[in-house]
């Protein structure tokens, strides 16, 4: 159930990019909690431009085990974000980014976790 909500939400992200003719994408993600072992999971965002060179950054990733081996249940999390982000040109069709923003993480086990506030930060070419 949660993953078809995943789908329906990055789905109306990126009709919402449409509209505001901004962009989405996909990307990979690296994620390490200080309780389990780190894990690469793919993503979707949605970029809608406030002002010139300054987005809002919506997120969702998927991360399938990141309990560590051998230590308890599987942990599926999925990561709701938004953030800032600033973009800046290089050179003609090349930009660099970087932000920084706030997430929600929904967390799925056969033992009994609690969803999480938290943080993240990103960046890229």
């Amino acid at each position: 159930m949660k993953r078809w909500v995943v789908v329906l939400i990055c789905g109306l992200w990126s009709v919402s990019a449409g509209w505001a003719d901004n962009g989405w994408g996909l990307f990979g993600s690296y994620w390490m909690p200080q309780d389990g072992d780190s894990e690469f999971g793919p993503g979707m965002r949605v970029a809608i431009e406030i002002i010139p060179g300054m987005q809002l950054d919506l997120r969702a990733s998927y991360f399938n085990n990141v309990m560590e081996k051998n230590k308890g249940p599987d942990l599926t999390v999925v990561p709701l974000e938004a953030g800032l982000g600033m973009i800046a040109p290089v050179v003609e069709r090349l930009r660099v980014y970087g932000g920084l923003g706030a997430g929600y993480y929904l967390m799925d086990s056969a033992a009994d976790v609690n969803n999480k506030l938290g943080y993240f930060a990103n960046g890229g070419v």
